[in-house]
Order: structure tokens, then C-alpha cells, then sequence
């Protein structure tokens, strides 16, 4: 099953974008997503370029 657009809206009930953030010559943007039923769940993730150069979706 893939996670496609009504999936996700019925999963999802808002998202939310911070302003970027520099630090030591990068950007970082917070954001975050309220669950359904849930509310916000807070996921420990850093992504960097090598991260999003690579073929395999992290899991």
C-alpha cells in the first residue's frame, strides 16, 4: 500500500513550518506534524545532504 495524498490528509490533521534557523553556515527548518487522534509526536530526525542524496528511502 503507498502513502498517497488521501492517506496522508486523513492521517494528518496539520502541519506546521517554522522560520529558518542559520547555524555554522546552514538552514534549518522545524517542522511539525499533528496526527490525527494523536496530536504531535516528537521523532528525533536529522537529515543532511548526504541523507537526500541517497537512493534508498530512510526507514
Amino acid at each position: 500500500m503507498e502513502l498517497d495524498a488521501a492517506i496522508l490528509n486523513e492521517l494528518v490533521s496539520r502541519i506546521v513550518v517554522h522560520s529558518p534557523l542559520k547555524e555554522n553556515r546552514r538552514k534549518q527548518v522545524q517542522i511539525d506534524l499533528h496526527f490525527t487522534y494523536v496530536g504531535q509526536i516528537h521523532i528525533p530526525l536529522k537529515i543532511g545532504k548526504e541523507t537526500l542524496n541517497e537512493s534508498e528511502p530512510a526507514c
